[in-house]
């Protein structure tokens, strides 16, 4: 059965009655350095953004689970929606990259009559967790580790939709199975979401450490593994124009040049884990920098990716959490490039670049000294 002519609405979580509010995690403000001895404030490359100071100020957002009954839940989409079509911001605010208008979510959210009914369940994933693993990580899988702390015999199952394998080993490393959804569509008695998944990416908290901690209990250490890597984009959007001449200069001065999507996620976590300098391009791979431990890391930004002023100041967080220095190189985007549209609107992250390989071995030889 289809139902015609209801509109959906967002709404904020803070307008919503009858929803309960548990905070995970307070609110914080610190310097990157508070965080790491090790912190420099180098940096390299081209003219730096109006963002970056030598020591960032993280801010820590407030981790909270929300709960509320008599909700629907879209999986595919991440969204959670009132019993009267009210759609809970925070988690359809990924969604958003994609259908602006919502027409999708109100498509679905028009044969809710024959949604399966559940009795409860806890939501982390929202869309873009589904589909970039930096999101994956530090937006859902941060959240299911600060929720599964609060009970040593947790009964409520964390729903997500059909996952793929590399994202069923992030959770086995937590020892925790999902319930993988795949209709279009649920009723539940009982439901609750956490806020991180309006992206806490670009504003992290201490349930990073939580994560890391918890995953690495279940994953001893290996020994060996290469000091120096680079993190190769080879075959992913935002291409490195000359990033062939650049693997060839990094292995002659001793770098592995990594591809993580070949490794299995066990794998890539004790490649950051053994690495003391990692030079990487900006990507999602970088959210395994949550498991490097006192690593000087190297960053090549484009300009293309700093024009938000929360763009990637995640790594360095992520660095300085770690106690590592950060050290950024910016760079240019290429003339030829232009941003691409998604759903009508321009967005960044798509624009190939290309940098100085001797700037950057300039830049980068203290370290190897």
């Amino acid at each position: 059965m289809t139902l015609q002519n209801e509109t959906i609405s967002g709404v904020s979580e803070d307008a919503v009655e009858n929803l309960a509010i548990l905070e995970l995690r307070p609110a914080f403000e610190r310097q990157t350095s508070s965080f790491s001895a090790a912190w420099s404030g180098l940096v390299g490359g081209t003219m730096p953004p109006r963002w970056w100071t030598p020591d960032l100020l993280i801010p820590g957002d407030a981790l909270e689970l929300y709960s509320t009954d008599d909700a629907y839940y879209v999986p595919s989409l991440g969204a959670v929606l009132t019993a009267g079509g009210q759609i809970f911001l925070t988690t359809a605010r990924h969604a958003t990259y994609i259908d602006p208008k919502l027409e999708q979510l109100q498509q679905i959210w028009s044969t809710r009559a024959s949604a399966p009914r559940l009795t409860d369940g806890i939501v982390t994933m929202s869309w873009g967790s589904q589909h970039n693993y930096g999101h994956f990580v530090l937006d859902a899988m941060t959240s299911v580790a600060a929720v599964a702390e609060l009970a040593i015999d947790w009964q409520v199952p964390f729903v997500t939709p059909p996952l793929r394998e590399w994202q069923r080993q992030h959770f086995k490393l937590l020892q925790i199975e999902p319930l993988e959804l795949a209709e279009p569509i649920y009723a539940f008695g009982h439901i609750a979401f956490v806020s991180g998944m309006k992206g806490s990416l670009h504003n992290p908290n201490l349930h990073f450490q939580t994560l890391r901690d918890a995953q690495l209990s279940w994953l001893p250490a290996a020994a060996g593994g290469a000091q120096r890597i680079y993190i190769s984009r080879r075959g992913h959007k935002r291409p490195l124009i000359n990033e062939d001449k650049l693997e060839q200069a990094l292995e002659s001065i001793g770098f592995a040049i990594i591809h993580t999507e070949n490794l299995p996620i066990a794998e890539q976590i004790e490649t950051f884990r053994n690495a003391s300098i990692i030079v990487a391009p900006t990507g999602a791979a970088l959210a395994n920098l949550l498991y490097a431990q006192r690593a000087t890391v190297f960053e090549i930004i484009p300009r293309d990716m700093t024009l938000s002023d929360t763009a990637h100041k995640w790594v360095a967080f992520l660095t300085a959490m770690g106690e590592g220095d950060w050290r950024p190189f910016f760079c240019e985007d290429s003339p030829e490039s232009e941003q691409a549209e998604i759903a009508g609107q321009k967005q960044p992250g798509y624009r190939a670049f290309e940098l100085s390989i001797p700037d950057l071995l300039s830049f980068i030889a203290p370290a190897l000294a």
